[in-house]
């Protein structure tokens, strides 16, 4: 089931963040990433009106990587981190661990 992070930003607003935080303008990052400033600049200023705008995620990496992060760090979805650090944390168990996890999880008291 796939769920939205409440603590990530919508990537309109993560981009308005991220040139105000540089100081980078709007045609400066689109030069650098390689994408259309007239197309961007639309998308831009019907984000302000509709926040569900989207734009396609190529575009978007490629923009967040002109910010030196990945798509995923710009609008700060922590999923993979959280993800990876339970993981780790579910190798360290031992099996029967495991399975008390799994039994808890499941709903089931022995």
């Amino acid at each position: 089931m796939l769920t939205y992070n409440m603590h990530m930003k919508r990537f309109h607003i993560a981009l308005s963040d991220a040139m105000q935080a540089s100081g980078m303008p709007l045609k400066q990052v689109c030069e650098t990433a390689g994408v259309s400033y007239e197309q961007f600049k639309k998308y831009m200023q019907r984000a302000k009106v509709d926040p569900n705008v989207s734009t396609n995620v190529d575009t978007a990496i490629k923009i967040a990587h002109v910010f030196g992060m990945t798509f995923d760090e710009f609008v700060g979805d922590d999923t993979a981190l959280v993800r990876t650090e339970a993981v780790d944390l579910w190798r360290k168990l031992s099996e029967g661990e495991r399975q008390i996890l799994l039994a808890a999880a499941r709903g089931k008291t022995s």
